[in-house]
């Protein structure tokens, strides 16, 4: 029961690391879709290879990416409700970003048992969101 319970936590940061992820890439440019594109469509095929340090070295800087840029919107977001001066906002989740996303990785890596199949499909569904926002964002707009 426990496992079960720790799996369903995992899908749920999973699923909000996805829905922060997109609402991030509404506003990326061209290229940086792209190789988000890219990026996701490389770790997908390197788990279905026999290297499983490749796939897991993917898999974390993915995660790492993605992570950084919930967190520094999150921390930017949160900054210009409360901060009076906004003019260190950037800087403050950028910082955020690069300190909490390794820690993150590092508490992912060590407490949590690998479920491949979640990874996966998080990875999946991250391409498949990725590929519509790139769409619609970028092609019929």
């Amino acid at each position: 029961m426990r496992n079960n319970i720790s799996n369903i936590l995992l899908g749920l940061g999973f699923a909000g690391l996805l829905i922060g992820s997109a609402y991030i890439q509404t506003d990326l440019k061209n290229k940086p879709q792209i190789f988000m594109l890219l990026f996701g469509a490389l770790t997908l095929i390197s788990f279905f290879t026999k290297y499983e340090t490749v796939s897991t070295t993917l898999l974390y800087l993915l995660l790492g990416a993605l992570l950084f840029m919930d967190y520094c919107f999150f921390t930017i977001w949160i900054d210009g409700i409360i901060s009076i001066h906004p003019d260190w906002t950037g800087i403050y989740g950028m910082l955020t970003g690069l300190i909490l996303s390794p820690l993150t990785i590092l508490f992912y890596h060590k407490i949590k048992r690998r479920n491949r199949k979640m990874e996966v499909a998080v990875i999946t569904i991250f391409m498949f969101v990725t590929a519509i926002i790139y769409v619609k964002y970028e092609l019929f707009q």
